[in-house]
């Protein structure tokens, strides 16, 4: 037991205490604290060292002592702490467990023996003492023993020791026991000296004056203490000493700490593998506090951006027509630029055809001039070359030269004759086709031909060029953008406008307007409303909200067995349909509203008003997300309650920067009017929907200038 409040403490050996990062043992800078039990935990005023194994060895203070128990820490920044709780004794002696009488409930200096064993044992001595040689004995007087009891006696088995006295019940005298082997009976102590000696404990005094109810007390405790006592050795095994099923448990406790021990080093490595990637100080968290403070400035760049352009898109938005679904007018459009574009490439063809006759015939590379030379030089060439030098039958062998009078020229023969040193005019009719060769004649002619018809291709090309923009392409920069905006819903500022100042292109917008745009709103912004069904009746159905406000792009099934017709609402809310006498069913699905089927007898032309009932279930987003949201219903147009429906985000907007989308899918319940919904939607961006459980997916575009909420459309099926 460690000594409580001792002047001199001794050391206490807390453990190691491990670097996180890399496992080091630290043999300095380890700081102690101590926690004691009923005190307040402060750092350590004793010394501090350090085993030759790193291990942290603390000396405390008297005062940290003086305490039932106290807790050692040993710890120090980035490391793995240790401690230990030391428990004292009562006494301030090292090794000593004393007790500590104070705390002793009920203690009392005269222990009573009455009714117990030790009373009785006592008596049968007092008794026996007396009777030692038929002499009567007191407190005052020896024993005056017989001469027969020598020094070294020893009392035979089964002898008795004092006449009908009785040493302890059932008790037998051991074999050979020596009664006073050694002793000196001469010296006769007193009774009560022999009393003393053999009975009574340390500091403690029993004789014929002990009070009654101090043995009883006595008594009572000794009975209580051993029933405790049998109660827990009733639990013991036949043979406490066979320490067999111990050493068993630990066997396995050893096996088991051993597994443990092997999971701990693995474990170990595998942290360590981690801390030793991080900072030498992980609690700094400046870089991290630094990060933050760049991604906060950056999330304000990206806030300001964003607004910005919101505003933008607004700006063009708000512009939009009322219904930019009808694309007759750029169907119209479209039409003449596909007739002019067919004129176009037919023209072109030809041409292209009559200039490649032409240049089929020039050099490989005709741009390259340098090797051809100039007339001077020609010249120059001809004129100094030495006749002599040409062969025979060459157009130099046969040049002109003239006679004396340098008037009359000739053409001589091969080999023959002089060039004239000049010639100051050329007579009439001197190169003819009969005075030249036949091959020089033939490439003067083609060279001719060739000049004609580059001359015609120039001009050609020049008539060509003129043309173009003055009639087919007025107010187009590039027809090239312009089919983009037709097809694409990119946009493109720059190109609408020039389509905007067409007749048929006034209100175009190429971000709803466009094929792209159409397709992406679903197949029924394709659907026109017209009639369906081929009947002689014509039956016109009207769809409206409770404020009697048309419903455009309802869609409106009406069907009995075997037959189902569909149509789609204008924005007047109109739909009709040709159908035969009968009896039909009408079912209703728009996006927000509800509608429960209800039958149409059909034996006249019918003109029918239907009114919708607002779902108002629709949860918006904050700016600048969307809540969107589908209703969804049977191949017969009844709302499915119930039904799950799942997306998962494929795309960001085009042209977005930064966004990053996750795919993780989110599914969503449909209401009692079968709607279901979706909020935090990004605006422009491409989703993946499709039936919980379904194969079939379908990739929608939120609309880019949706507002805090947006209609989908409908699932069927």
């Amino acid at each position: 037991m460690y000594p409580r409040n001792s002047a001199s403490p001794q050391r206490v050996a807390i453990g190691t205490v491990v670097q996180i990062s890399d496992g080091a043992v630290q043999t300095s800078g380890v700081t102690v604290r101590v926690l004691p039990f009923g005190g307040t935990e402060a750092d350590g005023a004793g010394s501090t060292a350090y085993s030759t194994d790193g291990v942290v060895v603390y000396t405390p203070t008297q005062a940290e002592t003086n305490y039932t128990s106290f807790v050692l820490i040993a710890k120090k920044t980035g490391c793995i702490p240790a401690s230990i709780t030391v428990v004292t004794s009562a006494s301030d002696v090292a090794g000593y467990a004393g007790h500590d009488h104070s705390k002793i409930a009920n203690a009392t200096a005269t222990v009573a023996l009455t009714n117990t064993s030790i009373k009785s044992v006592i008596d049968a001595v007092s008794a026996n003492m007396t009777q030692i040689a038929g002499q009567a004995t007191s407190a005052s007087a020896p024993v005056a023993f017989p001469a027969s009891v020598a020094n070294d006696a020893t009392v035979a088995k089964d002898s008795t020791v004092a006449k009908d006295a009785t040493v302890a019940k059932d008790s037998t005298v051991a074999k050979d026991a020596t009664v006073a082997k050694e002793a000196t009976l001469t010296n006769r102590p007193t009774l009560t000296q022999i009393e003393a000696s053999t009975i009574l404990a340390k500091e403690a005094t029993v004789n014929t004056r002990a009070s009654q109810a101090s043995v009883d007390t006595l008594a009572s405790y000794v009975d209580t203490e051993v029933l405790a006592i049998k109660a827990k050795t009733d639990n013991l095994p036949s043979d406490p000493a066979d320490a067999s099923d111990i050493a068993s448990a630990f066997a396995t406790v050893n096996s088991t700490l051993a597994t443990i021990a092997s999971y701990i080093d693995t474990e170990v490595a595998a942290i360590k593998a981690k801390t030793d990637n991080l900072p030498s100080d992980p609690a700094d968290a400046s870089d991290i506090a630094a990060s933050f403070a760049s991604v906060n400035a950056a999330l304000t760049t990206i806030t300001g951006y964003i607004d910005t352009e919101v505003a933008a898109i607004k700006a063009k938005t708000d512009n939009l027509p009322v219904d930019p679904a009808d694309a007759s007018d750029i169907a119209a459009s479209f039409s003449n630029i596909t007739t002019l574009l067919n004129t176009l490439a037919s023209y072109v063809d030809t041409e292209v055809a009559a200039i490649k006759a032409k240049t089929d015939n020039l050099p490989s590379n005709p741009a390259a001039t340098s090797d051809i030379p100039t007339a001077n030089q020609n010249r120059d060439a001809i004129l100094s070359a030495s006749p002599d030098g040409w062969p025979d039958g060459s157009l130099g062998d046969r040049i002109l030269i003239s006679d004396n009078n340098n008037r009359t020229v000739k053409v001589t023969g091969a080999g023959a004759g002089h060039v004239a040193a000049d010639v100051h005019a050329m007579q009439p009719d001197v190169l003819t086709a009969s005075a030249l060769a036949a091959d020089a004649v033939t490439e003067i002619q083609n060279g001719l031909a060739t000049s004609a018809a580059l001359a015609a291709v120039a001009a050609n090309v020049t008539a060509l060029v003129t043309r173009i923009p003055a009639t087919l392409f007025a107010g187009i920069t590039s027809l090239g953008k312009w089919l983009g905006v037709l097809a694409g819903k990119t946009a493109d500022a720059t190109t609408r406008a020039e389509i905007n100042l067409t007749p048929a292109g006034a209100s175009y917008n190429e971000t709803t307007d466009s094929l792209e745009a159409i397709r992406d709103r679903g197949d029924t912004a394709w659907i026109t409303g017209t009639s369906q069904g081929t009947g002689a009746r014509i039956v016109t159905i009207t769809v409206r909200d409770s404020s009697a406000n048309p419903i455009e792009a309802a869609t409106v099934r009406v069907y009995r067995a075997g037959e189902t017709y569909a149509g789609v609402t204008n924005a007047s809310g109109v739909t009709s349909f040709s159908l035969d006498d009968a009896t039909f069913t009408v079912a209703i699905t728009a996006a927000g509203f509800s509608f429960t089927p209800v039958s149409l007898v059909v034996n006249a032309n019918v003109s029918q008003t239907y009114t919708l009932t607002s779902t108002g279930g629709v949860t918006p987003s904050v700016a600048p997300r969307t809540t969107g949201y589908w209703t969804v219903n049977d191949l017969n147009g009844v709302a499915q309650a119930g039904a799950q429906v799942t997306i998962q985000a494929s795309s960001p907007p085009s042209g977005s920067t930064g966004l990053v989308m996750e795919d993780a899918p989110r599914t969503a319940t449909a209401d009692n009017q079968g709607v279901v919904q979706f909020n935090n939607l990004v605006k422009g961006a491409t989703y993946i929907v499709y039936r919980t459980g379904s194969s079939r997916k379908y990739n929608i575009v939120v609309p880019a200038n949706a507002g805090d909420s947006v209609a989908l459309g409908s699932i069927v099926g």
